[in-house]
């Protein structure tokens, strides 16, 4: 008799099977079916184990595969080649000598000067219209004055304050035309017979003109009072006074100019 059974005539508790040994629960009632045995194979957590080592299994060849892939790769590629330049030297401070240059024969010229110029048309004159023109430093206006190498030519520049733009040229004669025995100069005196200036051929040589207006052909006179001129275009001190005559015509306009531009310092 097997082991811890009831006596005859008792429902035990657990009926004893000899293989494989297990115990099973009595009935719950007369008819109740026997239990169910326990299932035998997988479950469904074990194919998802099953499953999720498969997927591991392949990413990692996979990863494997790539990894032995690039290293191919990488064997294969060309082997980079580097160079070395070495810096460019700047040259020393005291490499660059500069070197003075050579002045021009009007170096000095225009130059900003002193003084004042003024002129009136009389009626019918193409320059003036009949008006007076008088400019100043004092009041603002800028004077410039330059003169040739030689001396020959004197030009002045004018610049009003109120925006005026004059040019007064005076030429000697034989300027244009040279004058055998007779340097060009402009010195003190009257230069009658002048014509307009860069066109007078070997006479005196006058032009006043701006403001958009000028002669074609010019006929006059103008006295030099006093001429100071330096080398290579300097002008210390010009006065002198004008005629000047538009197309040959009998209106002029009349003026005069007096600069003073002492040496600096």
């Amino acid at each position: 008799m097997p082991p811890n059974m009831p006596p005859e005539g008792q429902q035990p508790l657990y009926t004893y099977n000899q293989s494989p040994h297990t115990y099973y629960p009595p009935p719950m009632g007369r008819f109740a079916p026997p239990p169910t045995p326990p299932k035998r194979g997988l479950q469904w957590w074990h194919w998802l184990l099953i499953a999720g080592g498969g997927i591991i299994a392949i990413s990692c060849v996979l990863c494997g595969s790539l990894y032995t892939l690039g290293r191919i790769v990488a064997s294969n590629a060309p082997t980079p080649s580097y160079s070395y330049t070495p810096p460019v030297a700047f040259p020393s401070p005291t490499a660059f000598s500069p070197t003075r240059a050579t002045p021009s024969p009007t170096a000095f010229g225009p130059t900003k000067a002193t003084g004042t110029l003024s002129f009136r048309g009389s009626a019918g004159d193409f320059i003036a219209g009949g008006k007076l023109y008088s400019y100043s430093t004092r009041k603002g206006d800028a004077l410039t004055i330059s003169a040739s190498s030689t001396g020959s030519t004197v030009s002045i520049g004018v610049t009003g304050y109120n925006g005026d733009l004059w040019t007064l040229d005076f030429g000697a004669p034989g300027t244009v035309a040279p004058i055998n025995g007779k340097p060009a100069v402009l010195v003190p005196g009257t230069y009658s017979d002048a014509h307009r200036y860069p066109f007078n051929g070997n006479g005196p040589g006058l032009a006043l003109y701006g403001n958009g207006r000028g002669c074609n052909t010019v006929t006059g006179s103008f006295t030099i009072i006093d001429a100071v001129l330096g080398p290579q275009g300097y002008v210390q001190k010009f006065d002198a006074t004008f005629v000047q005559h538009c197309e040959g015509g009998t209106s002029a306009a009349s003026g005069q100019v007096h600069i003073s531009n002492p040496p600096a310092g």
